[in-house]
This record gives C-alpha cells, sequence and structure tokens, in this order.
C-alpha cells in the first residue's frame, strides 16, 4: 500500500481526494489550510478538503503556514512514500519537500508550462483557447515550475464557465494521478523538464477583473462573463448601479442578421417594430419581449441570468419588461 499525504483546499482538491479514495488510494494524512470566516455571517468554515477528511475520520492538520513544525514533525514520522497537492494555497518548504521518498506531486489545471499561477482555468477561458488540461509535475521551489510527469488535455467548449471546467479538470486531474501514482513511486516514470521558452503566468484574480467592458467584440465579453463565474463574477453598471451578469450566449442568428431588414421591439410593451441596427456598445434591446441583447464593439450578446441591484438573481427575461427603451450599460472608463 501506498503511503501518502494529501494538501489541497476547495473543492477542486476535494474532488480528487475523492477519486483517490475511491481507487483504493486512502491518505495517511490530510493537510489544509485553517477554517477561515466565511458568509454574511462570517462564521468560521471548514475547507472542502477538511470537511472530507473529517468525514472520513483521516488525521487532519490545519497549520497556518506550510513549513510548520507540527507538521514537519508529522511528517517524518509517517515515513511517507509520496505527497500529492492540488489548490494548498500555501507555500511548501524545500525541507518539506524533501520528506516523501518520491517528493510532492502536483496537480495543476492547464496543459504546463502554459498558464502557471493562480488563475489557469479563468485564463485559459479569457484568452479565447479552445484547449486547456491539467498536468502532473514534481515540485520544486519554483511556481509551477517543477518537472512534468503526465498529462491529460480537453476541450474548452463555447458554452462552459469557469466553474464547470475546474470541477471536469478535477476530476481528469483525480484519473491522471490514479493511473501513475503506483508506477511514479516504483520509480518506473521519471519527469520531464519544462520547456522556458513556453512558459506564460497568471495572476490572482482580483473582484474588478469581472467589469465587462461592451466595446469589445461579443466573443471577448463572453469569454469574460465565462471566465468570472463564479468568482469574482462579471458585472457592469447601468444608470450608476452594478447589475451582475450570471450567465450569457452569443446568438448566431441574431449576429448574422445584424442591420439587415429583421424586426425587434423598441418597446417592451409592444409599440412598433424598428430594424435591430447596430447601435453605440452597451445599449440594450429586449427582442420579442424577452430577450436581453447587449451591443458590443461587433456583435450582440444575449444576457441569460443577472441578478439586478439589492435582488436575486433571476432569468433575464423575468426582467426584461422593467427594462426601459433605449437603456445601456456604462463602458469603463
Amino acid at each position: 500500500m501506498i503511503r501518502y499525504a494529501f494538501f489541497g483546499t476547495p473543492e477542486f482538491g476535494r474532488t480528487i481526494l475523492e477519486c483517490l479514495d475511491r481507487r483504493g488510494f486512502c491518505p495517511s494524512l490530510v493537510v489544509t489550510q485553517p477554517d477561515r470566516p466565511k458568509g454574511r455571517g462570517k462564521k468560521l468554515a471548514a475547507p472542502p478538503v477538511a470537511e472530507w477528511a473529517n468525514e472520513q475520520g483521516i488525521p487532519l492538520l490545519q497549520p497556518e503556514k506550510g513549513n510548520d513544525p507540527e507538521l514537519l514533525r508529522v511528517m517524518c514520522e509517517l515515513s511517507l512514500d509520496v505527497a500529492v497537492t492540488a489548490a494548498y494555497g500555501q507555500l511548501i518548504s524545500e525541507e518539506m519537500l524533501s520528506i516523501p521518498k518520491r517528493g510532492f506531486l502536483n496537480v495543476h489545471p492547464s496543459l504546463l508550462p502554459l498558464y502557471r499561477g493562480a488563475s489557469p482555468v479563468q485564463s485559459a477561458i479569457l484568452n479565447g483557447d479552445q484547449e486547456t488540461g491539467v498536468t502532473l509535475m514534481l515540485m520544486d521551489r519554483g511556481l509551477d515550475t517543477g518537472p512534468l510527469i503526465a498529462s491529460s488535455s480537453m476541450t474548452i467548449t463555447d458554452d462552459i464557465d469557469a466553474g464547470s471546467l475546474t470541477y471536469k479538470l478535477a476530476v481528469k486531474g483525480g484519473e491522471l494521478v490514479v493511473d501513475v501514482l503506483e508506477d511514479w513511486v516504483a520509480g518506473r516514470l521519471q519527469a520531464v523538464p519544462q520547456d522556458e521558452s513556453r512558459a506564460t503566468m497568471t495572476r490572482r484574480l482580483a473582484k474588478e477583473d469581472g467589469h465587462v467592458n461592451f466595446a469589445l467584440s461579443a466573443k471577448e465579453v463572453h469569454d469574460r462573463i465565462r471566465a468570472m463565474y463564479p468568482w469574482p463574477g462579471a458585472y457592469a453598471y447601468m444608470n450608476g448601479e452594478r447589475v451582475k451578469i450570471l450567465s450569457a450566449r452569443i446568438d448566431d442568428d441574431i449576429n448574422e442578421l445584424t442591420g439587415c431588414d429583421i424586426s425587434a421591439p423598441n418597446d417592451h410593451h409592444g409599440g412598433e417594430y424598428v430594424k435591430l441596427a447596430t447601435r453605440q456598445p452597451g445599449t440594450i434591446t429586449i427582442f420579442n419581449k424577452t430577450r436581453f441583447l447587449v451591443q458590443c464593439g461587433s456583435g450582440w450578446i444575449e444576457l441569460l441570468k443577472v441578478q439586478m441591484p439589492s435582488k436575486s438573481p433571476v432569468f433575464s427575461y423575468e426582467v426584461a419588461h422593467n427594462i426601459k427603451e433605449d437603456a445601456r450599460f456604462d463602458l469603463p472608463i
């Protein structure tokens, strides 16, 4: 039986851990970040990985730092073959990395050396990539710079958001670890250095990254909305008030007919009909009284689910009748 410690914190880590456990790889130790305040009430909540360990009765440590002396002591006592990390979120010291016989293996949700760092999934969607994947690497002291052990790719479909893609990559990552773990521990696999000439870096996202600029193309706007869900969330301002944009789509039929002789209501109460002509970016048109269309720098985008100020999330057709004629979203300055 392989003796390993698992380091991880969010749902991405829990999904991988559950996959390992289902396939008979039960960890000797689980390490995750401390409980943090969560929600409006700011009550302490355990990370998803900690919840799993508590449910399964697996030994759990939640140090403030990855080089905690108690963690080092326990790791040394366990005589570990290997450690597996997935979105742990803390720096791991060189001393810690040297403890397991076959090192620390990290599951990273990109095809390294592309998209190292904190936001690989969001960056792939934001850049309009059609392919991404998950990589298993041997950790070194750098940030996602260690040699590569295995990888698995997948297509990024036009309708997937960052949350859904992260889950799919976690499942694929768990399967990848299961497939190679025994061979790695037995010394039957070799890690290959990354090609530094192809390396790209991502940064930690901020709330401001969710601000949608409708002066960009419909595709760029759509990619940002998908990339920012569920966090930090896409938004735009209408009459100075923030409107959260939860989902959207590009309607090819509408965009093919832009500027042509088609009808669209210019009044949500059923007034006269006008051509759906190209308008200023950010202009809103309620098409057929239910479809929430926004003019982009090139093309239109249809908002499917929104959250108006101080309201609950709703499908856009539920608020379409409240949108005034010629309403528009403000463009970022």
